[in-house]
């Protein structure tokens, strides 16, 4: 049997029906912070809200990458400025090698005379010397032996080249001259030219480098070795950008497909083409000036590599910024759709609880004035 109530007592339980209903959704608001919490709150912002917050998480990957990428081209460039170290040593040692060939007579080339005959010519650092046995002059001997040829050619060799670009010529055992560069003759092995029926009698030993050279020519090898071995460990998580190769490539990802790729360089010694060794282990100055030319053409190569890896850090780092911002952007809107005024609630609280009180005092009334009736009895 269905239980009848007044009308007064029905309209105040609706009424603080209604109000609890509205204490737990304030309450759960004020709990979570959130206006929306589900898609029965709203549907629309709901899944606006999501749509938004799921792009801010992708976005915060592509960031992680950007980050990534940027501390491999710092790696890099890390290795750029120790390789420049490195060569500005060389340039320094290779300087080193041309003040002691200036300072030094430590170049010396050994020719063996045999069956001399008047009239053959040698060419020597561009100098032509006439082989005579029988040489006019004071100091000169005369005779027709191979030994007396050796010491004129030889006093010639240092009376012609006294001036300007001396060379110190000894004959020594017989049919040997000891030919000594002083510095400023710059002389090698391919300076000595025959010219001469008799070619064949001059034999030409190797040209003999100092202690000191040859400690010199030893210092650049090592720096040349060590170059590659900072090459190879310019690496960040395996991508090394002083390498070439598609293996070596560093590709950054972006928003929405979009990407930037970066294509490394050969920071080798041969790919900087640099001599592994030095030239001719420097036997003459202008062997020293090539491997400066060339490291000095490393350097300006090091130079725009290093201002090409600035333009794509300021890409990537202007990709950063704006994907931090579209990160806070996006979160900013999700909070707009989704969030709770929390004064407004903690205010909508305080009112419905007074409802709710103010609820229970008209509904205690309405059953005080259905209670009236029995005092008739």
């Amino acid at each position: 049997m269905a239980i009848s109530l007044t009308q007064g007592m029905r309209n105040n339980l609706f009424a603080l029906q209604t109000t609890a209903k509205l204490l737990e959704q304030t309450q759960t608001r004020l709990s979570t912070g959130k206006k929306v919490n589900s898609a029965l709150d709203n549907a629309t912002s709901y899944f606006t809200a999501r749509g938004h917050m799921e792009r801010s998480t992708a976005l915060g990957g592509y960031k992680d990458g950007m980050s990534e990428a940027v501390q491999a081209i710092n790696a890099a460039d890390a290795g750029i400025e120790g390789i420049t170290t490195l060569i500005d040593s060389a340039i320094a040692v290779a300087n080193s090698a041309k003040e002691a060939d200036a300072a030094s007579g430590y170049m010396t080339q050994t020719l063996t005379l045999t069956n001399v005959t008047a009239g053959d010519l040698i060419t020597i650092g561009g100098d032509v010397f006439t082989a005579s046995a029988s040489q006019v002059g004071t100091g000169f001997l005369v005779g027709g032996s191979d030994a007396e040829t050796a010491i004129n050619l030889a006093m010639l060799i240092n009376e012609t080249t006294e001036g300007t670009n001396p060379i110190d010529a000894t004959a020594v055992q017989g049919t040997m001259i000891s030919l000594a560069d002083t510095g400023e003759a710059d002389m090698v092995a391919t300076d000595v030219v025959i010219a001469s029926a008799d070619e064949d009698n001059f034999a030409e030993a190797d040209v003999a480098a100092s202690s000191e050279k040859t400690q010199l020519v030893a210092q650049y090898a090592s720096l040349m070795s060590q170059l590659d071995d900072l090459m190879d460990d310019s690496n960040y998580k395996g991508t090394n950008l002083l390498k070439t190769g598609a293996a070596f490539n560093l590709t950054v990802e972006f928003a929405d497909d979009h990407s930037l790729t970066l294509s490394g360089f050969d920071g080798s010694v041969s790919g900087l083409l640099l001599n592994a060794a030095a030239t001719s282990d420097w036997a003459a100055k202008a062997d020293a000036e090539t491997d400066i030319a060339l490291l000095e053409a490393a350097k300006d190569t090091l130079e725009v590599e290093a201002a090409d890896m600035s333009s794509n850090l300021s890409i990537i780092t202007a990709r950063q910024t704006f994907t931090e911002s579209m990160i806070k952007t996006l979160q900013t809107g999700a909070d707009n759709l989704v969030l709770a005024d929390m004064n407004e609630e903690a205010a909508n609280m305080l009112m419905l609880q007074t409802q709710q009180a103010l609820g229970v005092t008209s509904l205690s009334l309405s059953a005080e004035s259905a209670q009236s009736v029995l005092r008739l009895f």
